[in-house]
Protein backbone atom coordinates (compact mmCIF):
# COMPACT_ATOMS: atom_id res chain seq x y z
CA UNK A 1 0.00 0.00 0.00
CA UNK A 2 2.84 2.34 0.63
CA UNK A 3 4.51 1.89 -2.55
CA UNK A 4 0.67 2.16 -4.43
CA UNK A 5 0.30 5.62 -2.72
CA UNK A 6 3.60 6.79 -2.64
CA UNK A 7 4.96 8.63 -6.21
CA UNK A 8 8.57 8.56 -6.32
CA UNK A 9 8.77 5.18 -6.22
CA UNK A 10 8.66 2.95 -9.87
CA UNK A 11 9.51 0.00 -8.87
CA UNK A 12 9.70 -2.23 -5.59
CA UNK A 13 11.05 -5.62 -5.14
CA UNK A 14 10.18 -8.56 -2.75
CA UNK A 15 11.43 -12.26 -1.78
CA UNK A 16 9.06 -14.76 -0.08
CA UNK A 17 10.05 -17.46 2.06
CA UNK A 18 8.76 -19.94 -0.33
CA UNK A 19 11.82 -19.15 -2.53
CA UNK A 20 9.49 -16.61 -4.81
CA UNK A 21 11.15 -13.53 -5.98
CA UNK A 22 8.13 -10.57 -6.95
CA UNK A 23 8.26 -7.32 -8.14
CA UNK A 24 6.44 -4.77 -8.85
CA UNK A 25 6.94 -1.82 -11.47
CA UNK A 26 4.83 1.35 -11.86
CA UNK A 27 3.48 1.98 -15.32
CA UNK A 28 3.58 6.05 -15.58
CA UNK A 29 0.80 7.77 -17.82
CA UNK A 30 3.02 9.35 -20.79
CA UNK A 31 1.78 11.36 -23.13
CA UNK A 32 1.92 8.95 -25.89
CA UNK A 33 -1.45 7.22 -23.35
CA UNK A 34 -3.38 10.10 -23.13
CA UNK A 35 -5.62 9.21 -25.96
CA UNK A 36 -7.06 6.56 -23.66
CA UNK A 37 -6.45 7.84 -20.40
CA UNK A 38 -6.84 11.19 -18.69
CA UNK A 39 -3.84 13.68 -18.44
CA UNK A 40 -4.75 14.13 -14.18
CA UNK A 41 -3.59 10.09 -13.98
CA UNK A 42 -0.49 10.30 -13.20
CA UNK A 43 -0.19 6.21 -12.83
CA UNK A 44 -2.54 4.22 -15.13
CA UNK A 45 -1.33 0.60 -14.01
CA UNK A 46 1.14 -1.80 -12.22
CA UNK A 47 3.31 -4.57 -13.53
CA UNK A 48 3.33 -7.33 -11.19
CA UNK A 49 6.13 -10.22 -11.67
CA UNK A 50 6.42 -13.28 -9.69
CA UNK A 51 9.19 -16.01 -10.80
CA UNK A 52 10.14 -18.72 -8.84
CA UNK A 53 13.62 -18.75 -7.30
CA UNK A 54 14.05 -22.34 -6.58
CA UNK A 55 15.33 -24.15 -9.66
CA UNK A 56 17.91 -21.11 -9.60
CA UNK A 57 18.58 -21.54 -6.05
CA UNK A 58 19.26 -25.25 -6.92
CA UNK A 59 20.97 -24.51 -9.46
CA UNK A 60 23.33 -22.61 -7.50
CA UNK A 61 23.61 -24.65 -4.42
CA UNK A 62 24.74 -27.73 -7.49
CA UNK A 63 27.55 -25.02 -9.03
CA UNK A 64 28.85 -24.35 -5.57
CA UNK A 65 29.40 -28.08 -4.38
CA UNK A 66 31.10 -28.81 -8.22
CA UNK A 67 33.44 -25.23 -7.53
CA UNK A 68 33.97 -27.21 -3.99
CA UNK A 69 34.44 -30.64 -5.43
CA UNK A 70 36.54 -29.10 -8.91
CA UNK A 71 38.74 -27.24 -6.12
CA UNK A 72 39.43 -30.30 -3.66
CA UNK A 73 40.35 -32.21 -6.86
CA UNK A 74 42.70 -29.69 -7.83
CA UNK A 75 44.30 -29.39 -4.57
CA UNK A 76 44.54 -32.83 -4.72
CA UNK A 77 46.18 -33.02 -7.61
CA UNK A 78 49.12 -30.18 -6.51
CA UNK A 79 49.71 -32.30 -3.57
CA UNK A 80 50.16 -35.17 -5.55
CA UNK A 81 52.28 -33.37 -7.87
CA UNK A 82 54.45 -32.14 -5.01
CA UNK A 83 54.78 -35.22 -3.51
CA UNK A 84 55.77 -37.07 -7.13
CA UNK A 85 57.96 -34.27 -7.65
CA UNK A 86 59.51 -34.80 -4.07
CA UNK A 87 59.97 -38.43 -4.58
CA UNK A 88 61.22 -38.26 -7.54
CA UNK A 89 63.57 -35.43 -7.57
CA UNK A 90 64.99 -34.61 -3.45
CA UNK A 91 63.27 -37.92 -1.88
CA UNK A 92 64.89 -40.42 -4.47
CA UNK A 93 68.26 -39.18 -4.37
CA UNK A 94 69.01 -37.99 -1.20
CA UNK A 95 68.66 -41.75 -0.30
CA UNK A 96 70.84 -42.94 -3.05
CA UNK A 97 73.45 -40.29 -1.33
CA UNK A 98 72.93 -41.82 1.79
CA UNK A 99 73.36 -45.61 0.56
CA UNK A 100 76.79 -44.15 -1.17
CA UNK A 101 77.52 -42.38 2.55
CA UNK A 102 76.75 -45.89 4.21
CA UNK A 103 79.00 -47.66 1.49
CA UNK A 104 82.20 -45.37 2.18
CA UNK A 105 81.99 -45.66 5.63
CA UNK A 106 81.89 -49.31 5.86
CA UNK A 107 85.41 -48.79 3.69
CA UNK A 108 84.26 -48.71 0.07
CA UNK A 109 85.89 -46.25 -1.05
CA UNK A 110 84.48 -47.00 -5.00
CA UNK A 111 80.92 -46.00 -4.29
CA UNK A 112 80.16 -42.88 -6.40
CA UNK A 113 76.19 -41.12 -6.80
CA UNK A 114 75.26 -40.27 -10.68
CA UNK A 115 72.39 -37.45 -9.75
CA UNK A 116 70.62 -35.35 -12.06
CA UNK A 117 67.82 -34.37 -10.92
CA UNK A 118 68.71 -30.68 -9.94
CA UNK A 119 71.28 -28.45 -10.30
CA UNK A 120 71.80 -28.50 -6.64
CA UNK A 121 71.68 -32.24 -6.06
CA UNK A 122 73.72 -32.53 -9.16
CA UNK A 123 76.44 -30.57 -7.40
CA UNK A 124 75.97 -32.31 -4.48
CA UNK A 125 76.28 -35.92 -6.32
CA UNK A 126 79.80 -33.71 -8.10
CA UNK A 127 81.47 -33.12 -4.93
CA UNK A 128 80.65 -36.54 -3.18
CA UNK A 129 82.00 -38.29 -5.52
CA UNK A 130 85.43 -35.98 -5.46
CA UNK A 131 85.11 -36.52 -2.18
CA UNK A 132 85.45 -40.22 -2.30
CA UNK A 133 88.09 -40.00 -4.73
CA UNK A 134 90.19 -37.78 -2.39
CA UNK A 135 89.61 -40.50 0.61
CA UNK A 136 90.50 -43.37 -1.86
CA UNK A 137 93.83 -41.51 -2.99
CA UNK A 138 94.56 -40.93 1.08
CA UNK A 139 93.66 -44.27 2.10
CA UNK A 140 95.85 -45.71 -0.63
CA UNK A 141 98.55 -43.93 0.69
CA UNK A 142 98.04 -44.44 4.15
CA UNK A 143 98.46 -47.85 3.76
CA UNK A 144 101.56 -47.62 1.89
CA UNK A 145 102.87 -45.45 4.64
CA UNK A 146 101.51 -47.57 6.97
CA UNK A 147 103.39 -50.36 5.07
CA UNK A 148 106.80 -48.51 5.02
CA UNK A 149 106.48 -47.79 8.42
CA UNK A 150 106.06 -51.45 9.43
CA UNK A 151 109.06 -52.34 7.58
CA UNK A 152 110.68 -49.56 9.00
CA UNK A 153 110.27 -50.98 11.94
CA UNK A 154 110.90 -54.70 11.49
CA UNK A 155 114.23 -53.60 10.16
CA UNK A 156 114.71 -51.00 13.42
CA UNK A 157 113.73 -54.35 15.21
CA UNK A 158 116.82 -56.09 13.54
CA UNK A 159 119.68 -53.72 14.27
CA UNK A 160 118.13 -53.18 17.77
CA UNK A 161 118.83 -57.30 18.28
CA UNK A 162 122.04 -57.41 16.70
CA UNK A 163 122.84 -54.32 18.65
CA UNK A 164 122.42 -56.19 21.73
CA UNK A 165 123.53 -59.36 20.50
CA UNK A 166 127.13 -57.06 19.37
CA UNK A 167 126.48 -55.83 22.84
CA UNK A 168 126.40 -59.55 24.71
CA UNK A 169 129.40 -60.25 22.10
CA UNK A 170 131.66 -57.89 23.64
CA UNK A 171 130.45 -58.89 27.07
CA UNK A 172 131.40 -62.22 26.37
CA UNK A 173 134.48 -61.07 24.58
CA UNK A 174 135.89 -59.45 27.71
CA UNK A 175 134.98 -62.05 30.38
CA UNK A 176 137.17 -64.79 27.74
CA UNK A 177 139.87 -61.84 28.17
CA UNK A 178 139.49 -61.74 31.66
CA UNK A 179 139.93 -65.41 31.49
CA UNK A 180 142.91 -65.50 29.57
CA UNK A 181 144.22 -62.84 32.54
CA UNK A 182 143.71 -65.25 34.92
CA UNK A 183 145.01 -68.56 33.13
CA UNK A 184 148.02 -66.61 32.11
CA UNK A 185 148.44 -66.14 36.12
CA UNK A 186 147.66 -69.48 36.73
CA UNK A 187 150.21 -70.06 34.22
CA UNK A 188 153.07 -68.23 35.49
CA UNK A 189 152.33 -69.39 38.81
CA UNK A 190 152.55 -73.08 38.41
CA UNK A 191 156.13 -72.13 36.08
CA UNK A 192 157.23 -70.78 39.76
CA UNK A 193 156.04 -73.53 41.54
CA UNK A 194 158.05 -75.33 38.67
CA UNK A 195 161.34 -73.99 38.98
CA UNK A 196 160.74 -73.75 42.94
CA UNK A 197 160.47 -77.43 42.76
CA UNK A 198 163.23 -77.54 40.55
CA UNK A 199 165.42 -75.55 43.02
CA UNK A 200 164.19 -77.78 45.63
CA UNK A 201 165.16 -81.32 43.99
CA UNK A 202 168.46 -79.62 42.71
CA UNK A 203 169.34 -78.74 46.62
CA UNK A 204 167.93 -82.63 47.64
CA UNK A 205 170.46 -84.16 45.31
CA UNK A 206 173.17 -82.11 46.39
CA UNK A 207 172.73 -83.11 49.68
CA UNK A 208 172.27 -86.48 49.02
CA UNK A 209 175.62 -86.47 47.19
CA UNK A 210 177.28 -84.99 50.14
CA UNK A 211 175.68 -87.41 52.71
CA UNK A 212 176.96 -90.21 50.44
CA UNK A 213 179.92 -88.70 50.18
Amino acid sequence: NAFVNSATKDSFFFSGSDGVFGSFSRINNNSACHGCHPASQATIGFLETELSLSKHVHFIKKTQQNAMFSAALIIALIIGTLLTFLMLYVDRPVKQIIRSMQRVESGDFSATTDITSSNELTQLSKHFNLMTAKLKVLMSSTVMNERELARAEEKLAHHHETYQMNLKLEEQLKEIENLNVSLEERIEEIEHANYTITDLASELEQKNLHLGR
